[in-house]
């Protein structure tokens, strides 16, 4: 999960954030971003809320990519590796392609199955 997982780093946000990647049947990883931890700019707390240092941060979300870094990065470049075929010039605009994607294959192969399994397994939780 790539930041700012929270609006500005409420303790109460950061509680439910967490107990519901806690429910993912995957490892999960998260890196701070600026939302994630008591603003800087005290007109932006609001009256009600707890906030959280960055230190609470990586406290509340230890064991989910803050204190095994070097395994957690080595794990990542595993699954990218094979998926990293091309070389970015990212000072050239590069059209994008969203179909040639491996999530976007995933998808498309398995949306079906998606379909049909939705209603008994997630239509309870998330809706729809």
């Amino acid at each position: 999960m790539t930041g700012d997982l929270l609006l500005d780093g409420e303790v109460e946000n950061a509680t439910q954030m967490k107990s519901i990647l806690d429910t993912l049947e995957y490892p999960y990883f998260v890196i701070a971003g600026n939302h994630d931890y008591i603003p800087a700019n005290p007109e932006n707390r609001r009256e009600g809320f707890s906030y959280l240092t960055i230190d609470e941060f990586v406290k509340t979300f230890k064991g989910h990519g803050y204190d095994n870094a070097a395994e957690v990065r080595e794990l990542l470049s595993s699954y990218a590796k094979p998926h990293l075929s091309t070389t970015y010039n990212y000072n050239v605009y590069q059209p994008r392609n969203p179909e040639a994607s491996a999530y976007y294959r995933c998808v498309e192969n398995h949306f079906k199955e998606l379909e049909r399994a939705w209603d008994d397994m997630y239509a309870s939780r998330y809706g729809f």
